[in-house]
C-alpha cells in the first residue's frame, strides 16, 4: 500500500490555522508532530478565506517529504493554481534530487478551486532580518508594501525571549520597515517534520545541507504568506536569495523553485539572484549604512539562538556577516554585532581548531569577501580587532581548509551518538535548552 498523508477539517479559531493530520504506518516516524497550525498577526479574518487558499501551507509544509519517500498528501479542496504550480515545483526538485520518489507521490485533491481575490497593487516581501532579506527590502523599498516574518524558521517557537526580545524590535525599529504592513506568522511547519531523520536517511542524497534548506525553505516560508496575500489583495511576494547566478546549485529556495510558485491572483519572483552576498553588503547595505540611515541585521545561525544578545558572533555566518561589512567599510558594531578584539581571535581559533563545518559553497562565500579586500590595508577601520582580522582573512585559504574537513570521517559511534545527543536536545524544556547552550559541547554540538 502506498504512503498517505490525509489532511483532516481545518479549524479556525481566532487568527489561528489547525489542520489535522492522519498519516499512514510507515511516514508516522517522520512526523514529529500530527497537526499543522500557523498564528497570524495582526488577526486575519479567517472566515473570509477559502478553504482551499487556508490548506495551501499545511500542504506545502509535506510536500517536500512526500516527494522524497514517494507518499501522497490527500485533501478536500485546494487552489487550482497552487496545484499546477507544486506539481512544477516537484520536477524541479526531482530533477535537483534524483533519488526522490515525485513519480510515486500524487496530490489527492476532491475539489480544485479557483476563487479570485480583489487584487491591489501591493508587494509583500519574505524579511527574516538578515543579509539577503534587507538588500531586497533597500533595494525594492519602494515597491514593497507588506512584510512577512516567520517565527518557526531560523527561531524556534518556543524561543519566546529571542523573539520579543530581540527580532521583533529590529524588525520594528529598522528603517526600511517604516511605512511597511508587518505580518507576523508563528507556526510549526518546520518544527512538525523530523529534519535529523530525514537528514540521517538522506545524507547520500542531501551531502552537508539540511532538510530544510536542501528542500523545504522556499516551500515552507512561501506558502505561509498565502492567506494574508488573498486575504489582503498583495499580487505578488518576493523571496530573497541565499545564492546568486555564480554560485548556483540545487536549494529549496531556488529561481527554479520561487519563480514556479503560485496561487490563485498572487505570483512569486525570487530576488537578488544577480548579486553575490558580499555585493549585496557592497552595493546595498554599506551605502545604505554610511548614508546614516538606521539598520540592525539578523545574520546569525546558531540553531536555539539562546546566546542573549541579537548575534553570537562566533558561529561562521555571524563570522562571514562581520568579515564582509569590514571589508566594504562598514563598522559591525552599527547593524547589530559586537566586534572586539576578543571575538576576532576566537573566530580564527575557530578556523585554525577546524571547527567549523564549511564545504565548497561555504569556501566560495568567503572566497567572495576576500576577492573585495582592498589592496590597501590602511583603508581598513580602525576598529578593535578589524585589522587583524582582515590580514588573516587575506592570507586564509578556505578551499583547501573547505576539503581538510569534508575529508575528515568520523567513525560511525560518533555520528550516531552525535546524532541521539541532538534528538535528545530538541525534547528538552526550552528554558533547560537555553542553559544547556551555554556548556561549550552543546555549543560545539549545535555547530556541527
Amino acid at each position: 500500500m502506498r504512503e498517505l498523508i490525509r489532511l483532516r477539517a481545518l479549524r479556525r479559531a481566532g487568527g489561528s490555522i489547525v489542520v489535522p493530520l492522519e498519516c499512514s504506518a510507515g511516514i508516522r516516524p517522520y512526523l514529529r508532530e500530527r497537526a499543522f497550525w500557523a498564528t497570524y498577526q495582526p488577526a486575519l479574518a479567517l472566515d473570509r478565506i477559502p478553504d482551499s487558499i487556508l490548506y495551501i501551507p499545511a500542504v506545502s509544509s509535506l510536500l517536500g517529504l512526500c516527494w522524497a519517500l514517494g507518499a501522497s498528501v490527500s485533501v478536500d479542496v485546494l487552489d487550482a493554481r497552487f496545484v499546477d504550480a507544486a506539481r512544477a515545483v516537484a520536477r524541479v526538485l526531482q530533477a535537483f534530487y534524483p533519488s526522490f520518489r515525485t513519480s510515486e507521490s500524487d496530490m489527492l485533491v476532491g475539489r480544485l478551486d479557483s476563487s479570485l481575490p480583489i487584487m491591489t497593487e501591493r508587494v509583500g516581501l519574505l524579511y527574516s532580518g538578515g543579509i539577503d532579506s534587507n538588500s531586497s527590502l533597500i533595494s525594492h523599498r519602494d515597491e514593497v508594501t507588506d512584510l512577512f516574518t516567520v517565527w518557526g524558521a531560523d527561531v524556534a517557537t518556543r524561543n519566546a525571549r529571542y523573539w520579543n526580545s530581540y527580532l521583533v524590535p529590529l524588525i520594528r525599529g529598522n528603517a526600511p520597515t517604516r511605512g511597511k504592513r508587518l505580518h507576523f506568522i508563528r507556526s510549526n511547519t518546520r518544527e512538525m517534520v523530523d529534519e535529523l531523520r530525514l537528514e540521517r536517511e538522506l545524507g547520500k542524497v542531501l551531502p552537508g545541507e539540511s532538510w530544510w534548506g536542501a528542500v523545504q525553505h522556499g516551500l515552507g516560508l512561501i506558502s505561509l504568506t498565502a492567506p494574508v496575500a488573498f486575504r489582503e489583495g498583495i499580487g505578488r511576494i518576493l523571496m530573497a536569495s541565499t545564492f546568486s547566478e555564480s554560485l548556483s546549485r540545487p536549494w529549496g529556495s531556488h529561481p527554479d523553485v520561487d519563480d514556479r510558485l503560485a496561487w490563485s491572483g498572487c505570483s512569486v519572483a525570487h530576488d537578488g539572484f544577480h548579486r553575490t552576498r558580499q555585493a549585496k553588503i557592497r552595493e546595498v547595505l554599506a551605502p545604505y549604512v554610511l548614508a546614516g540611515h538606521r539598520l540592525r541585521i539578523a545574520p546569525c545561525d546558531r540553531s536555539t539562538r539562546g546566546h542573549g544578545r541579537l548575534n553570537c558572533g562566533v558561529c561562521v555566518t555571524c563570522a562571514k556577516a562581520q568579515a564582509g561589512l569590514l571589508v566594504a567599510g562598514v563598522d559591525p558594531r552599527l547593524v547589530g554585532f559586537a566586534l572586539d578584539e576578543t571575538t576576532v581571535q576566537q573566530v580564527i581559533s575557530k578556523f585554525e581548531r577546524h571547527s567549523y563545518l564549511l564545504g565548497p559553497t561555504g569556501a566560495q562565500l568567503w572566497r567572495d569577501v576576500q576577492d573585495d579586500l582592498p589592496a590597501d590595508p590602511s583603508r581598513v577601520l580602525d576598529l578593535p580587532g578589524a585589522r587583524s582580522y582582515v590580514e588573516w582573512l587575506r592570507t586564509f585559504d578556505f578551499v583547501a581548509y573547505a576539503e581538510r574537513v569534508t575529508a575528515r570521517s568520523d567513525p560511525p559511534w560518533k555520528t550516531s551518538g552525535l546524532h541521539l545527543a541532538k534528538r535528545i536536545f530538541r525534547t528538552l524544556p526550552w528554558g533547560i535548552r537555553e542553559r544547556v547552550t551555554q556548556t561549550r559541547f552543546a555549543r560545539a554540538m549545535i555547530e556541527t
